[in-house]
């Protein structure tokens, strides 16, 4: 008597489906002579039968989108078998963006780290890591690394965007308000001229023009560019010189000890005074 091989009626699963999530066969089949069956799964095309069972029901999870042909083997106790080829549809996902962190204090200046958390469902999937730090069009930053040093070169309201992408070009984005505070300027007094001799205390010839400057310096690079000078030469506690040159001629006429006052201010109004003092000997003769 031949032994007929089983039938496969049908095949069941949840297709198409998403990488990264569970795929369930059912296989539907009989066989004539009611011999028990057996099932074998091979999900993708190696050859391989994954999974075995006398249940007809088997999950599986696709870890990368694509178009796979997934093969059941229906098999009697006899060794009589029948094959089923069954077409399976991975959709790709977009990468999850969990987390957008900052570290450390934004002020003008100082370096922030930030930190990206993201996954995705393909565990093969490659993310890319793109950063908007200057609130213009676009991302300037492109990198592999989830990690990311700035120094944000002026202080104001910057609004921080992250694009994450996979191969596939499927993208998630996250933003983040960044408050970054102004620092005040700061700087040095010098004297300039035939004059001038320095020491502990500078000193200058009485009746004899010298220069005074101050060198000033800030955080922001663009606040270092428009810093404004505003002098004090007399000690009368008036700046009488307002938003003027770095560098300014004096000339005292009276032998003394004179406290030069300059306060260097950025134009985001932050601000810090100096001062030196210089002592005028009296004129040696010619």
């Amino acid at each position: 008597i031949n032994n007929p091989p089983p039938v496969i009626q049908q095949v069941l699963a949840n297709n198409p489906t998403n990488e990264g999530s569970e795929v369930r066969f059912v296989v539907q089949a009989s066989d004539a002579g009611q011999d028990p069956l057996t099932y074998h799964f091979d999900f993708d095309q190696d050859g391989i039968f994954e999974q075995s069972n006398e249940t007809g029901e088997a999950v599986y999870t696709y870890p990368e989108d694509g178009n796979y042909l997934a093969t059941i083997e229906v098999r009697d106790d006899q060794g009589a078998s029948a094959l089923f080829e069954y077409p399976i549809s991975v959709m790709n996902t977009p990468p999850v963006l969990e987390e957008l962190n900052m570290v450390g204090d934004p002020v003008e200046g100082s370096s922030v780290n930030f930190n990206v958390i993201a996954s995705d469902a393909g565990i093969f999937d490659l993310l890319t890591y793109e950063f908007d730090l200057d609130g213009q069009e676009g991302f300037e930053i492109s990198q592999s690394n989830p990690n990311l040093t700035h120094t944000f070169p002026d202080s104001g309201l910057y609004t921080v965007r992250v694009r994450v992408s996979d191969e596939d070009s499927a993208i998630s984005t996250r933003s983040l308000l960044v408050d970054v505070s102004n620092l005040p300027p700061s700087g040095e007094i010098f004297f300039e001229g035939l004059s001038v001799r320095e020491g502990v205390v500078a000193t200058a010839d009485q009746g004899r023009d010298f220069d005074v400057y101050a060198l000033g310096s800030d955080p922001s690079s663009i606040d270092a560019d428009s810093l404004s000078y505003h002098w004090d030469l007399d000690q009368d506690g008036i700046y009488e010189l307002l938003s003027s040159d770095s560098r300014q001629v004096l000339r005292f006429n009276q032998e003394g000890s004179y406290i030069i006052r300059c306060l260097i201010r950025d134009k985001d109004f932050g601000e810090t005074l100096i001062e030196r003092e210089i002592l005028i000997a009296g004129r040696p003769p010619e």
